[in-house]
């Protein structure tokens, strides 16, 4: 009898850990979003965010990165390959040149480019079925 309330239990906290983390993956879309939209509209910075080009290239990619692993169905590498996708672009985003606020022309229509499509592959990633649903 105690096993098996230990059990339940441990399913219990299982789910909600899995809920807290599918929570936690779809913030990071959402912020994601709402950079790539900011970015679009001309603003470098986003409350909550920070700077744009900065949350894109590092924290975008770890933690699309994690979100594809924990949203995965397949053994196929299709999630990760789409997170590694992101890792190339937020490379690509860091090498161009100065600070946002000083790009104009060509090299901000490059860096709009670049952030619009790693809010692409996070929509890819979302749109993943999470593992166990």
């Amino acid at each position: 009898m105690l096993l098996a309330a230990s059990g339940c239990q441990t399913s219990a906290d299982e789910g909600a850990l899995r809920g807290d983390v599918v929570a936690h993956c779809d913030g990071v879309h959402r912020g994601i979003d709402q950079a790539a939209a900011a970015y679009r509209d001309g603003r470098d910075s986003v409350a909550g965010i920070g700077n744009v080009r900065e949350f894109m290239t590092v924290h975008a990619y770890r933690e699309l990165l994690f979100c594809a692993k924990v949203r995965s169905t397949s053994s196929d590498g299709r999630a990760a390959a789409k997170a590694e996708d992101v890792s190339v672009l937020a490379q690509s985003l860091d090498e161009v040149g100065p600070p946002s606020s000083q790009l104009v022309g060509p090299e901000r229509t490059k860096v709009i480019d670049l952030i619009d499509q790693i809010a692409a592959r996070s929509k890819e990633i979302r749109d993943i079925p999470v593992r166990g649903d």
